[in-house]
């Protein structure tokens, strides 16, 4: 900065300060004076103050407003997606099987059934390819599983 700009900022400064201090207030005194209350103030006399009041509680929540708000906030809220529906039951398909004749033996019986042009004996509790299981064989029909799904099936025996 040029001395010559310092010198025209402290003038400048100077002004300032002069106008400040010639429009300044003049200083209030620290003396305390004790106030006069009652007919020789000309004010009216204090009153006490008055009692707080005591209030009810309210209700809770102002039952109905809430009710409202609670249905505008779920209305104003997202929808969510209804969840997939679940797949349908696995259904176990028909049974492939022809009764062809029983054998009664010491070990009980066993059945001959034809699937897909190949004759299966089988007696209760055997596994045919590991799909069908059969669970029990009396003389009006043979009781199936199929495994996979694990539903009971049952063909019925035509006796001629």
């Amino acid at each position: 900065m040029s001395p010559a700009r310092r010198r025209l900022l402290i003038a400048a400064l100077a002004v300032v300060a002069a106008v400040l201090a010639w429009q300044a207030p003049e200083p209030v005194s620290d003396a305390v004076v004790p106030a006069t209350v009652g007919a020789a103030s000309g004010l009216p006399p204090l009153r006490p103050w008055p009692e707080r009041p005591r209030y009810e509680p309210l209700p809770a929540r102002d039952a109905p407003l809430a009710r409202l708000r609670d249905d505008d906030a779920a209305a104003a809220a997202p929808k969510r997606p209804a969840p997939p529906a679940l797949p349908p039951a696995p259904v176990a398909p028909a049974l492939p099987f022809k009764y062809l004749g029983q054998l009664q033996t010491e070990d009980g019986a066993t059945v001959f059934l034809s699937a897909g042009g190949k004759t299966v004996p089988v007696q209760a509790g055997g596994l045919i390819d590991n799909v069908y299981r059969v669970e029990a064989v009396s003389a009006a029909r043979i009781d199936f599983t199929h495994l996979p799904t694990g539903t009971a099936q049952s063909l019925t025996i035509a006796r001629p």
